[in-house]
């Protein structure tokens, strides 16, 4: 005869959930709290960074392409421009920029004055220009300064040979701008050299 299985009886044991305790959830709210912050940091800071960047490459491009006009101004049209900066008449280096206001063509022509000739400051005062951020009405602007330096290098004059041995002008081109309301200007240099063709400039123009 087979005997009949005992059941054993129901544990009186209880198995018990541990739930968080207060200590518990202030200390992870603030982890939580914390690392949310430092993210949140970070990108806005990346954001900042970003649209600087932008603008950075959107600026320094469109000085480069005031440069190439300048460049193909030639040596002679500089050097006429060079000696006049210090008169009643100076004449700037005349530009073209984009401008979406502009209903014929989408450009402008913004007047370079020549700062400084040699050592000599002729004009104090930089070149404001409010660049577009884009080719549509509603892209915005930014103003960006501009300081033209014209200098002129010689050398053979007065001595044996008595032809110039070397006559060059060389422009540099400063350029600043700011981002928003920050003090700090974001500032470039760009600079071209024109060498004098059979050294016209001697003939032309001694001084």
């Amino acid at each position: 005869m087979k005997g009949t299985p005992t059941i054993p009886a129901p544990s009186t044991k209880r198995s018990r959930l541990r739930a968080f305790t207060l200590v518990e959830v202030i200390v992870a709210t603030l982890i939580f709290a914390l690392c949310s912050t430092g993210l949140t940091s970070l990108y806005l800071q990346n954001l900042r960074f970003s649209k600087w960047q932008t603008h950075n490459v959107h600026i320094t491009n469109t000085t480069f392409s005031m440069i190439d006009q300048i460049r193909n101004m030639g040596a002679t049209q500089l050097f006429t421009a060079y000696v006049a900066a210090d008169t009643g008449t100076p004449i700037p280096l005349n530009v073209m920029t984009v401008d979406p206001s502009d209903p014929n063509d989408g450009y402008r022509t913004i007047a370079l004055k020549i700062n400084q000739k040699n050592t000599d400051v002729v004009n104090p005062a930089w070149t404001t220009v409010s660049l577009p951020l884009g080719r549509l009405a509603t892209s915005g602007a930014i103003p960006v300064d501009y300081w033209i330096t014209i200098r002129r290098t010689k050398s053979g004059f007065g001595t044996a040979p008595a032809t110039p041995v070397s006559d060059v002008l060389e422009c540099t081109v400063l350029y600043r701008w700011k981002q928003g309301s920050s003090a700090n200007k974001t500032l470039g240099q760009i600079q071209l050299t024109f060498p004098a063709r059979k050294l016209q400039f001697s003939t032309q123009f001694p001084n």
